[in-house]
């Protein structure tokens, strides 16, 4: 929520000596990081960061540090944004779904909160291959296509952001879960 947000970086800001990451780091490095610092940082890249985080920050005349995930960048999208888009134009006589050897109950709202829920996490703690799989299986039992995501930043959006003080720094290229992957993936 932009406004809870909005009040938690008056909070940092009150209560913190807010710095960018380059300067505590250099400060640690030297061992003069001084008490109360703190640094913001935002994962991942989702197009609320262009459209809230990043107006915020500048009202307030703060810097932060946006990890990406650069396969968005790409993609225009992450898995998760796949997830939902399957579940937007459902056929409303579905009453079950099975995803990999799990079937979901999907009769009412709260088994489809629940089952949402549970398919996120199942999807999401899996390697690569086996996640892409997994929501090609999803996209395709409930005939959904992924073709006009926009749920991600995009390049100029990243570089407006940079230009006006913002550090870019990268969050994978996947947003793989790392200890599942094998090494080649993973690094």
């Amino acid at each position: 929520d932009p406004l809870i947000f909005e009040q938690q970086l008056i909070w940092l800001k009150k209560l913190f000596r807010v710095l960018s990451l380059q300067d505590a780091l250099k400060l640690a490095k030297e061992n003069r990081l001084p008490r109360n610092v703190v640094v913001i940082t935002i994962d991942d890249g989702f197009k609320d960061c262009f459209n809230y985080v990043f107006p915020l920050l500048q009202k307030h005349e703060l810097t932060a540090t946006f990890f990406i995930t650069t396969s968005g960048l790409k993609n225009g999208y992450l898995w998760e944004s796949q997830i939902s888009q399957c579940f937007t134009y459902l056929n409303p006589n579905i009453r079950q779904i099975t995803l990999g050897k799990k079937t979901f109950d999907w009769t009412d709202s709260n088994s489809q909160n629940n089952a949402i829920q549970r398919m996120t996490e199942l999807i999401k703690y899996q390697p690569l291959i086996q996640r892409q799989q997994l929501l090609d299986e999803l996209s395709k039992q409930l005939n959904s296509s992924i073709d006009h995501l926009d749920t991600f930043l995009t390049p100029a959006e990243l570089k407006q952001m940079y230009k006006a003080g913002m550090t870019i720094g990268a969050h994978t290229v996947n947003h793989p879960i790392l200890n599942l992957e094998k090494p080649e993936i993973a690094f």
